[in-house]
């Protein structure tokens, strides 16, 4: 490859994403993890 990515992968923006939504669960946020049921799957 002759040019590296430099921007923010899909990965990191998801694994960020999932941080959030746990932070908000954890704190009473939210009510319910909505990913817990997709974390499981993986």
């Amino acid at each position: 490859m002759l040019f590296r990515s430099v921007g923010e992968g899909a990965k990191s923006i998801y694994q960020r994403f999932k941080k959030v939504v746990r932070y908000t669960v954890g704190h009473e946020v939210m009510l319910k993890d909505s990913l817990a049921k997709e974390l499981c799957a993986r």
